[in-house]
């Protein structure tokens, strides 16, 4: 799987929840012209229902394809860490000045709140592998 940006997460998220939601209601019609059409028209009309398993097979794809992607799980993750770590840009300029003062506290205490945002965000990132590892695994055992 390729590297995504934030936004690209947001983009396939949403395209994906779309997706599977015209195709969970292109079944429902399909269902129901084929229900009323087969009891109206003729039995032959019945077959329309057919219609209704692809898109509930489109939908269940889209659903399966945006729960294994995480598409939105990572643009959430990737909001808050960005949001953390551009405020703890705006604190850059005071830091600058502290470092120019030969104030090494305030400039490790910079550097390591910046590496705790990295962290935090590394170890989800983790914890996500671990799970997905395990699901697989789990799977791995049903086949």
């Amino acid at each position: 799987m390729t590297c995504c940006l934030p936004h690209d997460h947001k983009l396939a998220a949403d395209r994906l929840l779309t997706l599977s939601a015209y195709a969970a209601g292109l079944g429902a019609l399909a269902t129901g012209f084929a229900g009323i059409l087969g009891g109206v028209v003729g039995s032959k009309w019945a077959c329309l229902a057919g219609f209704a398993t692809v898109a509930s097979a489109l939908s269940a794809f889209a659903s399966t394809n945006e729960t294994l992607g995480q598409h939105r799980r990572n643009e959430e993750l990737y909001d808050k860490t960005n949001d953390a770590l551009a405020e703890l840009e705006g604190r850059l300029d005071e830091v600058r000045e502290a470092a120019a003062k030969d104030d090494r506290e305030s400039v490790t205490q910079f550097v390591s709140a910046v590496h705790e945002q990295l962290s935090i965000e590394h170890k989800q990132w983790l914890d996500a592998a671990e799970k997905i590892a395990v699901s697989l695994e789990n799977l791995r055992h049903q086949i």
